[in-house]
């Protein structure tokens, strides 16, 4: 194979998913990259791909069954049912062939329900006083405390990005943030738009 092949379509980066276009496939000889606008891109080589698998209802889709810790579960590109196996072919022609051993599949959510409780009671409280602790009153705007509360999201989206204690404390043992990373991005990107947004309400 010479050459890079790309393919347009939908794609599922852990608890990131959009439908066509926003996910691309890219093969080239020894590498593979998925990658979904504005969640982010994943390289693998052959040695890093355990298997291609057809998946969903229609079989529309590629699964990539990896074996890097550092990348989230599952990796999926839909192309339609039709173009599954040219994918599959070019993914062949580039050394993705090869059967390597594979990890464990990571079940369940990575993030501690504590954590979670914990955001989740802080905003609700964040939005009750913003209503002047009068929820069955006329909605107010938006206030400093709801943007506050917007900040400490995407706060601790970035935090648990970066920092081990953050992920200590927001993670499963074994888990990490590269499951959801897809996720987080997207958390930051429409939390950052609201807040600039929210902030120059208050401003303006």
């Amino acid at each position: 194979m010479n050459g890079t092949i790309v393919f347009t379509g939908g794609a599922r980066l852990g608890w990131g998913n959009a439908t066509w276009p926003f996910g691309q496939l890219s093969i080239s000889p020894g590498q593979l990259t998925v990658s979904l606008a504005f969640a982010g891109r994943y390289t693998f080589a052959p040695s890093e791909v355990s298997g291609l698998e057809r998946c969903g209802i229609a079989l529309n889709g590629v699964r990539i069954v990896h074996t890097r810790s550092d990348c989230p579960e599952p990796i999926i590109f839909r192309c339609g049912a039709g173009r599954v196996q040219r994918v599959l072919d070019a993914a062949t022609r580039a050394g993705f062939h090869g059967q390597v051993p594979s990890s464990p599949p990571r079940r369940g959510m990575p993030f501690r329900w504590a954590a979670i409780a914990q955001v989740v009671v802080v905003s609700i409280v964040l939005g009750l006083l913003n209503q002047g602790l009068h929820p069955w009153s006329e909605p107010r705007r938006p206030g400093p405390l709801v943007i506050a509360g917007l900040g400490m999201l995407l706060a601790v989206a970035f935090a648990i990005q970066i920092s081990d204690t953050a992920q200590s404390w927001a993670f499963k043992p074994g888990r990490s943030a590269s499951e959801v990373a897809p996720f987080l991005r997207l958390v930051q990107l429409v939390g950052g738009f609201l807040f600039a947004v929210l902030a120059l309400q208050l401003l303006f």
